[in-house]
């Protein structure tokens, strides 16, 4: 079998580690393993975006390293190749990010993973198209100059399958859209609960709603010990509660453990909504839902449905991963100025589970939370769509009627614990083991007890062979000066 693995994740070095894994594995199998480098021809990668020459080099390095070390030197490398159409592309101007997702090249929908690239860093879902117009036109010259080369090598050697990360961004996008047009098999990898672990999917992703969910109850079936099963939920659940869980990020720092906002009544109806971040939700539409197109509008409905209930008071807790965004959807909650609901901005020192324990309901719109509400014995609403709603650990309502309903009755009690417990377990222990690799950190990872360094000196070798891309490089930097890019 004919497997193809791509060179452009050596500079994420988590990711890096597992797919080294993986060729190892193909390697040991008999299969013949093809690589294709980019050797910095990418204009713009996820893992580079201003496609800063000392990055290049780094990547470079690695995957000549690291390819021989995890292949046995028995892999065959491809090069990128040049395209003539690459030179006349005509691409056209995009005044939403709707217009770019739907941008089609050659039959794919190239413009998919370039809109879920370009969201992912500007934390924006909102397009400007004068600011944006040079960025969105960069990453979609990548994303079809990687897509000419998958073409062009599919066609030549007959791949039986394909490895790429994630599959949602510009590099990895177009790839799976071409494996499935040409119905190639293709396999895609992420992390698992935490660095030690890896995530592999069979012609699929982790973005696919049906995917993720299955794997969510084949992981729960699997493991006959409920005892075991309970003890690692409730690791996850305990350790989120006092701020110590290693696996996920912790965006408060030292949040203080009894405080409330200043105008909360205990004898009042207190309904706390915990919001999340827009931006990936708009590039997969099977994760929309039919009762709203953005959060914020639905929390408006939400609290102006209760103007005629002064009893019952929201509290809008925004997310701490929003606290170093700056887009409309924060804006609009900073400014949101409604007499029954009180905003707690991302940055605040209040305490979001404190603020659990003191509500009668909470509402969220997908995050782990409202998860988290059911196991400690707090109603959960969820108001549209979520990965574990399989599991049944929060009330759907259909319609805002229906929310109202649930909001007003004060009999609801808490969705079954063992339900929180499973969705806990999944994410507390989903994944595979990494068996050659060791990731301790994303900085220190090894495969083979070999470090991937930050730096080596064999790295200037290639620096000095990539040193006419320097301008290159100041000309995207200069091009993206202006752009508020979240990482």
């Amino acid at each position: 079998m004919k497997v193809l693995f791509n060179g452009f994740y050596a500079n994420m070095a988590s990711v890096y580690a597992i797919q080294l894994e993986l060729l190892r594995q193909e390697i040991d199998k008999g299969n013949e393993v093809y690589t294709l480098d980019c050797h910095s021809t990418i204009p713009s990668c996820v893992a580079n975006n201003y496609h800063q020459v000392l990055k290049c080099a780094r990547c470079q390095e690695r995957n000549d390293t690291f390819n021989k070390i995890a292949g046995k030197g028995k892999i065959k490398k491809l090069a990128m190749r040049s395209f003539a159409e690459m030179s006349n592309l005509d691409l056209p101007k995009f005044e939403t990010f709707e217009q770019l997702i739907d941008y089609h090249y050659d039959g794919i929908q190239i413009g998919q993973g370039v809109a879920s690239s370009v969201i992912s860093r500007l934390g924006n879902f909102r397009i400007d198209g004068d600011k944006y117009q040079k960025l969105i036109e960069t990453k979609l010259r990548s994303a079809i100059y990687i897509y000419l080369n998958y073409k062009y090598y599919l066609e030549k050697h007959q791949f039986d399958a394909l490895y790429v990360y994630n599959g949602r961004a510009l590099q990895d996008r177009p790839i799976i859209q071409l494996a499935e047009k040409r119905n190639v098999n293709y396999y895609t990898f992420v992390n698992g609960a935490n660095l030690t672990k890896y995530r592999l999917y069979p012609n699929s992703y982790i973005h696919d709603y049906a995917t993720i969910q299955q794997e969510i109850v084949d992981e729960w079936e699997r493991e006959p010990d409920l005892k075991k099963k309970i003890a690692v939920a409730e690791t996850f659940f305990d350790q989120n509660k006092m701020g110590v869980n290693k696996d996920i990020p912790q965006y408060v720092k030292n949040p203080v453990s009894n405080l409330l906002p200043e105008n909360f009544d205990q004898n009042k109806v207190n309904i706390t909504i915990y919001n999340s971040s827009e931006h990936e939700r708009w590039v997969f539409r099977s994760w929309g839902n039919t009762l709203y197109n953005y959060q914020n509008d639905a929390i408006k409905s939400i609290a102006n449905a209760f103007t005629d209930h002064p009893n019952v008071h929201f509290y809008l807790r925004a997310h701490p991963n929003l606290s170093n965004v700056s887009n409309e959807q924060v804006d609009e909650i900073l400014n949101l100025d409604l007499p029954n609901l009180t905003v707690i901005p991302p940055k605040s020192a209040i305490n979001s589970y404190t603020l659990l324990g003191q509500s009668d309901k909470i509402i969220s719109f997908g995050s782990t939370i409202g998860i988290e509400a059911t196991y400690w014995g707090i109603p959960s609403i969820l108001y549209g769509k979520g990965t574990y709603d399989i599991v049944d650990y929060a009330y759907l309502p259909n319609s805002l009627d229906e929310l109202k309903s649930l909001i007003l009755d004060t009999d609801l009690p808490p969705k079954p614990k063992i339900n929180a417990i499973k969705a806990g377990y999944h994410m507390k222990n989903n994944g595979v083991d990494l068996q050659l690799a060791s990731v301790a950190t994303i900085k220190n990872t090894r495969f083979e007890g070999k470090e991937l360094s930050m730096y080596s000196a064999k790295q200037s070798t290639y620096l000095f062979s990539y040193l006419p891309k320097i301008a290159t490089w100041l000309r995207l930097k200069a091009e993206y000066k202006n752009i508020d890019f979240l990482y």
